[in-house]
């Protein structure tokens, strides 16, 4: 049998008793046996060195480290406005602080504000090992005393980590609801049901309900999770993802915004039913009516709507639907991103409807007719566009594009967009630079802002025309170009 070196085993190699020489133990064993009780007592004096140590360090730190200097709650706020405003049990956290000194951790340990908000992630490595998390959450919220708490929990994995997991994490997570304030929730759907919270009164906010997008692809049809705490919570903002209504149990009366992802044009309908005062709504995704609630033959009235927007509905029928069951006399902002229905429909809608907008974002290969979508719009004060022009190389002349010839026409000023103040371009298309000492010599209060990503775009700033443009900066002229996130004018 091999016997390991001293180099791999502390082991002694000798017999427990040597009794070689008339009972007694021999020479070696005896001096082996002198040796290791030196050993023993060496190590002792180690170990009393480390804790002298320690103590000295801890003296160091507070002669030379400038937040032991501060009182504690300014000390607290210090590391209060360090931490990164995402706080997560996989990145920078709190728990940072605690692995520098004692002082500091027991400051971080004592500050609630570090610990009230937690964001837990389940990536698709299942190979990772979540049983410490259990007993981590538990004693984080615990150092956040009584302040309310912002939350987020997702998974990428509908199966992952496991039913035993969830179940004990949304049980720790209940103890605590009557705190929270701030919740996103993106876990599998057989499982939101367990976040039921206490018999306390709820003072959740914000609510977010997104499930991984991989649960819903194989799930049972007709079967649909729901959401429903023992107190009804009576949120202002709620984003919904994929969920049936009918399975949401809130409070909708003190509601103002609501995204909606990935669900029915009547469900979108019946939410501004729903929702008195809602103010900000945006739908993505819009999908054919799930027949659970009735189209209405008239038109509802949103009277508070002051924000909508409409993102990647590909279907003309969908977003047809919706915007001729509706109506939103108060409307000051709107973002058409990448919608299916013509621009002709969009002109009647505007024409049908008594708002005054002032802010208009579009996006999409809509170049041709978006001038005269914008052409009744008479109060818009800021017009964001973000689409390619016609042309794939630098246009040198205006001819063609009647958004541009209307902006920079003397005659059209006074009648076309008459309010306009801020004017912007984004993402990547062949921009004609060129037009703007023209626009600016009809706007010249105008505020211009182009951005775009020079690796993708067909046309690159020369030193020439970076020069002209800093030009009309240098004649007073609002104008901001900015590069791959960097200004490049003025510069």
């Amino acid at each position: 049998m091999a016997v390991p070196c001293r180099r791999c085993s502390k082991e002694v190699l000798r017999p427990e008793r040597c009794v070689v020489l008339d009972g007694k133990p021999c020479a070696a064993c005896t001096e082996d046996i002198e040796l290791e009780n030196e050993i023993k007592e060496l190590e002792n004096m180690i170990e009393k060195i480390h804790m002298k140590r320690r103590a000295l360090r801890t003296v160091m730190n507070t002669n030379h480290d400038f937040v032991h200097k501060f009182p504690p709650e300014i000390a607290s706020q210090i590391f209060f406005q360090c931490a990164p405003s995402s706080t997560s049990l996989e990145m920078m956290s709190p728990l940072m602080f605690g692995g520098v000194c004692q002082g500091w951790r027991r400051l971080a340990w004592a500050t609630p504000e570090l610990w009230s908000t937690l964001v837990i992630g389940f990536g698709s490595t299942k190979s990772k090992d979540y049983s410490y998390l259990p007993q981590l959450v538990a004693e984080w919220l615990e150092r956040s005393v009584s302040l309310p708490l912002t939350l987020t929990v997702v998974a990428e994995q509908p199966s992952f980590p496991g039913d035993d997991l969830y179940h004990e994490l949304t049980t720790i997570l209940n103890k605590h609801s009557a705190r929270w304030f701030d919740v996103h929730f993106g876990i599998p759907g057989p499982h939101l049901h367990r976040l039921c919270g206490s018999s306390q009164e709820s003072m959740v906010r914000r609510l977010a309900l997104v499930p991984p997008t991989r649960s819903f692809q194989n799930r049972t049809p007709g079967v649909f999770p729901a959401f429903s705490m023992k107190h009804k919570p009576s949120p202002t903002t709620l984003t919904l993802a994929t969920f049936r209504l009918t399975c949401i149990d809130i409070l909708w009366n003190n509601l103002t915004g609501v995204v909606m992802r990935d669900m029915g044009v009547d469900e979108c309908i019946e939410v501004i039913r729903r929702v008195p005062l809602l103010e900000h709504l945006e739908l993505l995704w819009t999908k054919s009516s799930s027949d659970i609630f009735p189209i209405p033959d008239a038109r509802l009235s949103c009277s508070q709507l002051r924000l909508l927007g409409l993102s990647d509905i590909k279907r003309e029928t969908w977003i047809e639907q919706f915007l001729d069951s509706v109506r939103f006399p108060s409307l000051e902002s709107w973002v058409y991103d990448e919608c299916a229905l013509p621009l002709e429909n969009i002109m009647e809608f505007i024409e049908n409807s008594t708002f005054c907008l002032k802010t208009f974002t579009i996006i999409g290969d809509v170049h041709e007719h978006v001038h005269a979508v914008l052409r009744p719009l008479s109060s818009l004060e800021v017009l964001d566009v973000r689409f390619r022009f016609p042309s794939v190389r630098p246009i040198t002349n205006l001819e063609g594009n009647e958004l541009l010839e209307l902006l920079c026409s003397p005659d059209e000023s006074q009648s076309f967009l008459p309010r306009l103040h801020s004017l912007i371009f984004s993402s990547t298309f062949p921009f004609p630079w060129r037009f703007l000492s023209r626009i600016f010599a009809c706007r010249r209060s105008l505020r211009v802002k182009i951005t775009y990503n020079n690796s993708r775009s067909y046309h690159h700033m020369t030193t020439e025309l970076a020069d002209e443009l800093s030009e009309l900066v240098d004649e007073g002229f609002d104008l901001t170009v900015i590069e791959d996130g960097r200004v490049v004018i003025p510069r």
